[in-house]
């Protein structure tokens, strides 16, 4: 058996520490408890003495620390300590015993007990809990450290081998330190081959003073993007772009590089001379389905692709040369000024890439909706000098946005409409409480915004209460309108209007739980109410907010049987049983609206 001490009931003192005793004794249990009571700690305490019972305490509870006595019959210390270290090895330990060797105690703090007191000397017993409680916490940071670092590594590795462009990591010495498989595949080498070898090895001899000048860059924190050839494992010759990266230690000293290697091997065949560059340059951006730009930070057009000239309705020497509002947005001022997103400008700000939407103008005056990502052209010394921008006309998909959203304005109208004919259904076979859904509704929804509810859950609030009585289409219509009090087996036919109204409702796919929480507007948090008995917060909160206000309005209006309570007394029915039949929320909610003025005034 556990002993579940709830220290500070008798005293009126605030529970503080959670403290799991492992103990066969009762009365160390209780001197334990007096030594922290004496400092000013009031735990939370439970003592347990064998080993289901301190893995039913692990599993059910938890701890702030856990004091351990090294000798328990049956059971002893070093047992209970493997079994913590096993079931929660972040929690603080600390070992309580008589007069023992320095060799047990060795053996208990290997086992990971954090700190040892003797029964002699319990004044200790205060400062070794927060030090094990600091061990204990230094063990929770230093695991958490562990796995985010496992985390990111394998996150590391993931962009590696997933990256389709060879990847190459160099120390200080231009060692090679990682690379991943695409390099490899490239280089033609196995990992074995490469791994410790500096990148001078693979390159031609009169290529070194051209990558001796790329060093020096690197080691003053720049940035580069360049080509250059190497040799494969067969002899042969590679071409790549390389985008290098520095990287730096905590002191800001050089730690090497990362480099991106694009193989152009191919390109540079055919590419011997400048125009050859230029004309790959082109071929490849106008053989691109998206406008494209290329844009300097004057905001004139360096470049653009034929796309984009077909886009805009314009010629080359129209484009070229004039700035990008100019053509694109038939404007005189960039879009920053006219309060839009300009993209051109966050990117030569933060030297990043991003995306944004924008709204092209063609020279008939046709409006072009486009998704446009905007990334960087650097220099060799790593300045962002232009912006190429890749535009995609999502005009269509703009425009069918569009009419998805009347669709579903229409058909939010449709169900709107037809939850309102059911409510005058049922005002017409009840005339007594004509109104009534009407009513309780405006009073709910008030209750829910002052709850700080969402939109959404308040539409299906103010979608229920307009019919949550429609179940009583199927109760006969002389008992709806019966004055005086009813029959029980009358009442019972009544009390099924809340499942009947569910039944109706399920078959409409409602966004927000609509015929759930006509189902349960008449349940109570005691579970007194109908037709499931729930409690507490197995009733939908918008169902307790319903059944507040239905008990206001029923109780402040005129019903067959009885004339109209009053709003006091109304108000007095719920604050009675706030927290106990009704959600004490949703009443101190109603109680505050009345106190402001609310009223089931037909304008409300």
């Amino acid at each position: 058996m556990t002993d579940d001490v709830p220290i500070g009931a008798e005293t009126g003192a605030q529970s503080g520490l959670r403290l799991l005793v492992v103990d066969d004794s009762v009365d160390d249990f209780d001197l334990l408890v007096r030594v922290l009571r004496k400092a000013g700690i009031e735990p939370q305490a439970t003592r347990v003495g064998s080993e289901p019972e301190l893995r039913e305490a692990l599993s059910d509870g938890r701890w702030d620390v856990a004091v351990v006595d090294h000798v328990i019959p049956g059971y002893s210390g070093p047992q209970a300590l493997q079994l913590l270290q096993s079931q929660a090895p972040d929690l603080a330990v600390v070992v309580v015993s008589g007069k023992v060797d320095e060799e047990v105690i060795a053996g208990d703090l290997r086992l990971g007990a954090d700190d040892y007191v003797f029964k002699s000397g319990l004044s200790r017993l205060v400062p070794a809990i927060e030090q094990a409680r600091q061990a204990a916490a230094g063990r929770r940071d230093r695991r958490g450290a562990e796995e985010a670092l496992r985390a990111s590594e394998a996150r590391y590795r993931r962009v590696v081998e997933g990256t389709s462009e060879g990847l190459l990591e160099l120390d200080a010495e231009y060692r090679i330190v990682t690379v991943n498989d695409r390099w490899l595949e490239m280089m033609g080498y196995g990992r074995a081959d490469v791994l410790g070898r500096r990148v001078h090895d693979f390159l031609f001899e009169e290529d070194l003073p051209d990558l001796k000048a790329n060093i020096e860059l690197r080691r003053r924190g720049i940035a580069g993007r360049h080509e250059r050839r190497f040799r494969r494992a067969d002899g042969s010759e590679l071409w790549a772009v390389i985008s290098a990266v520095p990287k730096t230690a905590g002191d800001e000293a050089f730690d090497g590089v990362v480099a991106l290697w694009l193989d152009i091997t191919a390109q540079k065949g055919a590419q011997k001379t400048v125009a050859d560059q230029e004309r790959y340059y082109r071929s490849l951006i106008h053989s691109l389905h998206e406008d494209v730009l290329v844009i300097d930070h004057d905001y004139r057009i360096t470049d653009i692709n034929n796309m984009a000239l077909h886009t805009l309705g314009v010629s080359r020497e129209e484009a070229i040369g004039r700035r990008c509002h100019e053509v694109s947005h038939r404007v005189d001022s960039p879009c920053h000024e006219h309060g839009e997103r300009c993209g051109l400008r966050e990117v030569f700000a933060s030297g990043e890439a991003c995306n944004c939407h924008h709204v092209h103008r063609t020279a008939d005056g046709s409006v072009v909706h486009v998704d446009i990502l905007m990334a960087p052209l650097r220099d060799e010394d790593g300045t962002v000098s232009r912006v190429i921008e890749a535009a995609r006309d999502v005009t269509d998909l703009f425009v069918a946005q569009e009419a998805l959203g009347e669709h579903a304005e229409r058909l939010r109208r449709t169900v709107e409409g037809a939850v309102d004919a059911m409510g005058s259904v049922v005002e017409m076979r009840d005339p007594y409480t004509a109104g009534h859904e009407r009513r309780v509704t405006c009073l709910a929804v008030e209750i829910a915004q002052r709850l700080g509810l969402d939109e959404q859950r308040v539409e299906g609030l103010r979608l229920a209460g307009s019919v949550h009585d429609i179940g009583k289409i199927a109760v006969p219509a002389e008992i709806l309108s019966k004055p005086g009090r009813l029959q029980e087996y009358e009442m019972n036919l009544v009390r099924t209007h809340a499942q009947v109204g569910h039944d109706v409702l399920a078959a409409i796919d409602f966004e927000q739980p609509v015929a759930e929480i006509v189902l349960q507007h008449h349940e109570k948090l005691d579970g007194s109410g109908y037709p499931g008995g729930l409690r507490g917060d197995e009733i939908l909160l918008e169902a307790r907010i319903l059944t507040v206000a239905d008990v206001v309005e029923a109780m402040s209006s005129h019903r067959p049987y009885r004339a109209a309570l009053g709003m006091s007394a109304a108000l007095a029915e719920i604050r009675a049983g706030a927290g106990t039949r009704y959600d004490a929320g949703a009443v101190a909610a109603c109680e505050a609206a009345i106190a402001d003025g609310f009223t089931f005034a037909p304008e409300r």
